[in-house]
């Protein structure tokens, strides 16, 4: 080992680890301190455990190669569990202290019969004993509900409930269709709340709409019928995930939000579940003790070996995805009405998960890992609070494609310099599409793998590769070197990842590093004030008077060439009022064509009954306008809004409309209209109309009524009104017969065009992401956003940050190039190249005197590529591949 690599390796361990006795801990654990590759195996674990196909000793040397397990334990999502894998896991542990061993739970859901309380596996004789956590009626989330209109007894067996809303609840619903919901009816209190007190759970067995009654099976989970009066019960369905298989339950949805009812102990449900895991987790905690049969995983301390836990599909934000409250929610504060956790316009629900998560630290303190998912914007925030995230897929689970390269590095990289130490966060490497898993190119998988390098993650993975023979799970040769089985092979990087993106030309020609008067002058916002500010020199956005967030800016004009666009930047963000210091802000950073329209953000949208004035959209017509990313129609696909004009009850039509500056020079809107292919009923056609207001007048100058279910493209002159401010409207009207059957429309890829433009917009690139995010906290961060294949154009980059607080941008700059990374460690290297075409790298200048080989690797996964050849000065990968190489 050289000097060099020496000092950066200490100096890694000393980043990561924390003091004192945790850090002694961290230290003895040979996924820390190894190097790299740091790898374990997933749930696969777990589930040979389970299976009991396997006597312990031949399943702990299948587990042995890698650097750890993880897997549940516990009978939270999957009953039996805790039969035979507490026993297993606990062994491994004990057998071998130096791996890691953690456990996965559900963090955002619960099988109620494996609940303390009057749940648990239906019995209510439940109980803890010490501390006696016990979880009650209100700790639950459900959706808002309605009044019951008819008496209802106290009886036994079933029941049959008058409900004022029929519609509120669910049957044949679940993953797999065949789940009624559980509901829970409660007395209306003094001041007309539902008071969850007084409560019981029913399982749903019927609904009749007509009759507006429910059947359903009284005193469910150990709860006693009680009986309820007309006019003063309240009755709502659980929120619920799953099952997660064929034999497990529906999981009900804990209340972490900060206005959770509390019980007649004034506890919440954080306070409950807190002290359910610690007891666990911790040595002399309260142990359950079911009746009539011990769980193993409930006495005192059970798991006080486990090296910590992750909690699975854990998020922050809760609320719907359209923005908008529809029918039936969340109803957090139990007041009855639907709020998505989002009360007064703060995210009370998120800020409970960040708390508890918080209290649980306290609790568990640095000598045990807390981790929960995050590969997406709504997933948990507790940055220094927990010391990593799952990506559950990377980028995230669908994202096969690998299109969102730039924000999977983002979040894993934000984490990595905002956790509590000692910093771990790791990939599961799997992909989904509709419930399937994704098989995807040996190419794939190497990159996914590069970028966990990159990002200082560890890996594991349900995408399994073939087995070798003796192998009880298959292993990829770049985590053990191929046919040589050797774990941790790289060691410990000898530097920083090596961006070449931004060792090129700087389109902005350094304006962005030295933020002159100029520059600042060429940014835009319609509810910030951009100002410049001194050490470091950079860009300060702060909200105008009586602005609403997010903040929104842009830098406009920008003309790349072609090929790739690649941009860097150093970003801060003041905290946001009502929230906790250490919850970040979410910043999204999207590269549109100048002139294009079809963006995320939605703008204005209305309605109209027909012969009624211009309204908002009311979701109780059926009217719809919302953004879709790609809208398929006859396999061609569009960035699109897809606009549905109202239905039920009455017709006519919606918009959607925008205001806009047009060009100097002579112009014309470019689009395409659609009409859906998948509906089962036929449409009698759309009217599509486009009206253009200026200041004296408005204009239509677009009409086609569009039966096909295709797409059409359309081109119109609108160079009357060049350098005018205009108000452009997109009408989508059910037709002159007022017919909306299967009236789903789309406009799709709506642009302004400049004449005196030689190159065409570029736009539903389908590798190439419509916006990238990352995180934004109180200390810089280094973020990039890699656009594939954008050039030539002239293009907007464009800015929304979460929240008003001001917001601080340096080092800002602008690379046509792709995205290539590389990083040297002690005994080898790992080379990326993300985009879409060839890429070279020149092996001499980046690791001068030094020469690699190819991974040997095994006949059974690719190896044409890990051949063990020697290379040369030089090497080229090709489009989205990685490569690991062995230093000779």
């Amino acid at each position: 080992m050289t000097r060099r690599a020496t000092a950066l390796s200490a100096a890694w361990i000393l980043a990561v680890l924390p003091t004192a006795t945790a850090a002694d801990i961290w230290s003895e654990r040979e996924i820390f301190a190894k190097g790299y590759p740091r790898a374990f195996f997933f749930r696969a674990s777990e589930g040979l455990a389970r299976s009991k196909r396997f006597p312990f000793d031949a399943w702990e040397k299948g587990l042995l190669p890698l650097n750890g397990i993880m897997g549940k334990v516990l009978n939270e999502e999957i009953p039996g569990t805790s039969d035979t894998n507490v026993a297993f896991f606990t062994r491994f542990k004990a057998n071998h202290p130096e791996k890691l061993v953690l456990l996965h739970y559900n963090g955002n859901a619960r099988d109620p019969r494996d609940a303390p309380g009057p749940y648990g596996s239906g019995r209510p004789g439940q109980r803890l004993r010490g501390a006696s956590p016990e979880f009650f009626a209100g700790h639950w989330i459900y959706h808002n509900g309605c009044g019951i209109t008819s008496d209802l007894p106290a009886e036994d067996g079933e029941s049959v409930v008058h409900v004022e809303d029929p519609s509120l609840f669910k049957a044949n619903m679940g993953r797999y269709g065949d789940r009624n919901e559980d509901i829970g009816i409660c007395a209306l209190g003094p001041d007309g709340r539902p008071d969850w007190r007084i409560a019981e759970q029913l399982e749903l067995i019927s609904i009749d709409q007509a009759a507006r009654t429910l059947r359903v099976k009284r005193g469910a989970f150990g709860t006693k019928p009680l009986s309820f009066r007309a006019g003063r019960a309240y009755i709502a369905a659980h929120v619920t995930e799953g099952p997660w298989g064929r034999r497990s339950n529906l999981l009900w949805f804990y209340n972490y939000a900060t206005v959770c009812p509390r019980d007649a102990k004034g506890r919440t449900c954080a306070d409950v579940l807190l002290d359910d895991l610690a007891q666990r987790f911790l040595p002399g905690g309260a142990a359950l003790t079911p009746p009539g049969r011990a769980d193993p995983t409930a006495e005192p301390g059970a798991l006080q070996n486990f090296d910590g836990l992750e909690f699975d599909v854990m998020s922050f934000d809760r609320s719907p995805k359209s923005g908008r409250i529809g029918l039936r929610a969340m109803d957090c504060d139990a007041d009855g009405r639907a709020d998505g956790g989002i009360i007064d316009g703060v995210n009370v629900y998120g800020i409970g998960v960040y708390e508890f998560c918080r209290r649980l630290r306290e609790r568990l303190g640095s000598e045990k890992l807390i981790l929960a998912d995050g590969a997406g914007a709504r997933h948990q925030r507790g940055f220094g609070v927990l010391n990593g995230i799952e990506s559950e897929g990377w980028p995230h689970l669908s994202d096969w494609e690998i299109v969102d390269w730039s924000g999977g590095l983002n979040r894993h990289n934000f984490w990595r310099e905002n956790a509590h130490p000692p910093a771990f966060s790791y990939v599961n490497h799997k992909f989904i599409q509709k419930g399937k898993p994704v098989r995807v190119p040996p190419s794939i998988s190497r990159l996914v793998l590069a970028a966990c390098h990159f990002t200082d993650s560890a890996v594991t993975y349900s995408l399994q590769p073939p087995k070798d023979e003796g192998e009880l799970i298959g292993i990829y040769d770049e985590l053990r070197l191929g046919t040589e089985g050797k774990t941790n092979w790289l060691g410990m990087p000898v530097g920083e990842p090596r961006r070449l993106g931004f060792e090129s030309p700087d389109l902005l020609g350094g304006e962005g590093a030295k933020v002159a008067q100029a520059f600042a002058k060429r940014w835009t916002s319609e509810n910030a004030a951009v100002s410049m500010r001194d050490e470091p020199r950079a860009l300060r956005l702060v909200a105008k008077q009586s602005a609403e967030g997010p903040l929104r800016f842009a830098l406009r004009g920008v003309d790349v060439p072609d090929g790739d666009v690649l941009l860097r930047l150093r970003i801060r963000a003041d905290g946001m009022a009502a929230y906790p210091e250490g919850i970040a802000r979410l910043v999204w950073v999207a590269c549109h064509s100048a002139g294009e329209l079809i963006k995320p953000r939605i703008p204005l949208t209305g309605m109209a009954i027909r012969g009624g004035p211009e309204r908002p959209i009311d979701p109780a017509t059926g009217a719809v306008a919302r953004y879709q990313e790609r809208g398929t129609i006859g396999g061609e696909s569009h960035r699109s809004y897809v606009v549905h004009p109202p239905y039920k009850g009455a017709t006519g039509y919606a918009f959607w409309e925008t205001e806009l500056t047009l060009p100097p020079a002579d112009c014309q809107l470019e689009f395409h209209t659609g009409l859906s292919d998948t509906a089962r009923a036929t449409s009698d056609g759309v009217t599509f109309k486009i009206l253009l207001g200026d200041r004296d007048a408005e204009h239509e100058v677009f009409n086609r009524h569009h039966q096909e279910r295709a797409w059409r493209a359309h081109s119109v002159d609108i160079s009357r009104w060049k350098a005018k401010t205009v108000r452009l409207r997109f009408v989508s009207d059910v037709g002159p017969k007022d017919n909306p059957t299967a009236d789903q429309s789309y406009w799709g890829d709506v642009m302004v065009v400049r004449a005196d433009r030689n190159t065409r917009p570029r736009v539903s690139l389908p590798y190439t992401p419509i916006r990238i995010m990352t995180w934004a906290g109180s200390r810089w961060f280094d973020a990039s956003f890699y656009f594939r294949d954008r050039g030539p154009d002239t293009v907007d980059l464009e800015f929304e940050v979460e929240g008003i607080e001001p917001v601080d941008i340096a080092d800002m700059s602008l690379h046509a190039d792709a995205d290539a990374i590389c990083r040297e460690y002690e005994h080898g290297a790992v080379l990326a190249n993300p985009s879409m075409h060839q890429y070279t790298f020149d092996m001499a200048e980046l690791f001068p005197g030094q020469r690699f080989r190819r991974l040997k690797g095994s006949p059974k996964q690719d190896p044409n590529t890990n051949d063990g050849s020697p290379v040369g000065t030089s090497i080229t990968l090709g489009p989205r591949d990685a490569i690991f190489l062995v230093k000779e």
